[in-house]
C-alpha cells in the first residue's frame, strides 16, 4: 500500500502499463463506422465518455478493442543526448499501433555525487507525474537510476509513450507480453542507429569480478559489517551526445520498420556488419580483448561480403551461386581479395593480414589473448573497411530512405484498396 496520497508508486521492471479505465471497447455493430474516423487523439473528454459508456459482451471470446495505453519504459543504459531534447515529443509507430513519445525533462541540478534516487524514474513534462506513476491503487518496488553528469547532457533514462492500440486481447498477460515485445522491437532498432552514430554503448556494461559479498568481522571490540559488489561498470569517456536530428531519424526508422517486413524492414535497421562492430566495441570496453578482435574481423568480412554479393548480382549471378562463392572464401584475407576484384580498395592487403587476420587467427585458433595495442589496431582497420565498403547512413540519408519507403508503402496500400 502507498504510504500517503502524495507518494508516487515506483514501477518494478522495464515496463509498466496503465490500461484500466482507458479501454475503448468497440461494439461489433459500430466497428465499421468508428474505424472510418481518424485516429483518436489523447485528452478528448467527449471521446472518453463515449468509450466508457460501451460495454464488452461477456462471451468469453476474443474481443477486438481499441485501447489507449500509457507506457513508461526504462532505457538502460541511458541514451546520452544533448540537453535541448529534454521534454520533446515525437510521433512514433510500434507494431501495436501509433503513439506519441515523450522524453524526460532531466534533473534540474545535475550532480556526480548522488549515487541513486529513490524515485526510480526521471521527471517528465507536466505538473503531475506520468499516469503509470500516479497513485492508482498498485504498489511497486523501489528502483534506482543514474544521474545526469553535466549541465549540457541529458541522460534519457526512460521514455513515456501514449499508444492507440487495436488488438485482440484475451488476457492481461497476453496484452502485456505483446506490448513488451512491441516496445523492445522498436527500441532495438532505435538503439542500433544511435550506437552506430555515437559509438556509445547501448547495452549494459557489467563486468563480474567476484560474487557480491556481505561480511561481518570483528577487528577489535565491535562487530563491523562490510559489503562489496562483485560487478563493476567501466566508465565510458569521449562519446558524442545524441542530437535531436539523430533521435528523430532513429525514431522514424524504427516506426517505419514496424510497418514493414522482410527486406524492406531490414533495410531500415542497422546493417549487420555495423551491429557486429558495435559488439566489438562493447567487448573492448568490458576488457574482452579476444572477443573484440574476433568481432571486429567478422564485421569487416560481412561488409566486404555484401559488396562482393552485390557485384555478383550485378553480373546476373543468382543469390544461390553468390552464396557459394562467398562461403568458399575461407577467412578475411580471401574475402579481401574478392573485394579487391569487385570494388578495389585504398587499404593494403598487408594491413588486413597483419591487423585483422593474424590477431583473429591467434585469438580464435590459438587461444591467445591479443594485446591492447593489437585490439586497437584491429578495431581501427575494421572501421576503415566498414567506412569504405559499407558507409553508415547519416540521419539525413536515413530520413530520405524512410520517406521513399513511406511513399511506396502508401502507394501499395492505396492500390490494394
Amino acid at each position: 500500500p502507498l504510504s500517503s496520497p502524495n507518494s508516487y508508486p515506483i514501477a518494478a521492471g522495464a515496463i509498466r502499463v496503465i490500461a484500466a479505465g482507458l479501454v475503448r471497447a468497440i461494439h461489433p455493430l459500430g466497428m465499421t463506422r468508428d474505424r472510418r474516423k481518424s485516429s483518436p487523439t489523447f485528452g478528448s473528454r467527449t471521446r472518453d465518455r463515449r468509450a466508457q459508456s460501451r460495454t464488452v459482451p461477456d462471451s468469453g471470446k476474443m474481443i477486438d478493442m481499441t485501447v489507449a495505453v500509457h507506457v513508461l519504459f526504462r532505457i538502460d543504459p541511458p541514451i546520452a543526448a544533448t540537453r535541448d531534447v529534454a521534454g520533446k515529443q515525437y510521433n512514433v509507430y510500434m507494431s501495436l499501433g501509433p503513439g506519441r513519445l515523450t522524453l524526460p525533462k532531466g534533473h534540474e541540478t545535475p550532480s556526480h555525487d548522488v549515487p541513486t534516487f529513490t524515485s526510480g524514474w526521471p521527471p517528465f513534462p507536466g505538473s503531475a507525474p506520468p499516469l503509470p506513476l500516479r497513485p492508482i491503487g498498485a504498489g511497486w518496488a523501489v528502483g534506482s537510476l543514474s544521474v545526469v553528469p553535466s549541465q549540457h547532457q541529458l541522460n534519457i533514462e526512460a521514455m513515456s509513450c501514449r499508444l492507440s492500440v487495436t488488438e485482440e486481447i484475451a488476457t492481461e498477460q497476453m496484452f502485456i507480453n505483446r506490448l513488451s515485445t512491441a516496445v523492445s522491437d522498436w527500441l532495438e532498432i532505435v538503439r542500433g542507429w544511435i550506437g552506430a552514430w555515437t559509438r556509445a554503448p547501448q547495452e549494459r556494461l557489467t563486468h563480474q569480478l567476484h560474487p557480491d559479498l556481505v561480511v561481518a568481522y570483528k577487528p577489535k571490540s565491535q562487530w563491523t559489517r562490510l559489503t562489496s559488489r562483485g560487478s563493476t561498470s567501466p566508465p565510458v569517456l569521449g562519446s558524442p551526445l545524441v542530437s535531436n536530428e539523430q533521435l528523430r531519424a532513429a525514431f522514424s526508422a524504427a516506426s517505419a520498420a514496424c510497418r514493414l517486413s522482410g527486406d524492406a524492414r531490414g533495410s531500415l535497421t542497422l546493417p549487420i556488419e555495423h551491429q557486429m562492430y558495435l559488439r566489438a566495441l562493447t567487448n573492448d570496453r568490458l576488457g574482452n580483448q579476444r572477443s573484440a578482435v574476433i568481432d571486429a574481423c567478422c564485421a569487416a568480412e560481412l561488409a566486404m561480403g555484401s559488396v562482393v554479393r552485390a557485384a555478383l548480382r550485378a553480373q546476373g549471378i543468382d543469390d544461390a551461386r553468390s552464396d557459394k562463392v562467398i562461403e568458399r572464401a575461407s577467412g578475411v584475407v580471401e574475402m579481401f581479395r574478392l573485394y579487391l576484384v569487385a570494388h578495389g580498395s585504398a587499404i593494403s592487403d598487408g594491413r588486413v593480414i597483419n591487423e585483422l587476420a593474424g590477431p583473429r587467427n591467434r585469438a580464435a585458433h590459438g587461444g591467445r589473448t591479443p594485446s591492447p595495442e593489437e585490439m586497437e589496431r584491429a578495431l581501427a582497420t575494421s572501421r576503415l573497411v566498414l567506412d569504405e565498403a559499407s558507409p553508415l547512413a547519416s540521419p539525413t540519408d536515413l530520413l530520405h530512405k524512410i520517406r521513399t519507403f513511406t511513399r511506396a508503402f502508401h502507394g501499395e496500400s492505396g492500390s490494394q484498396e
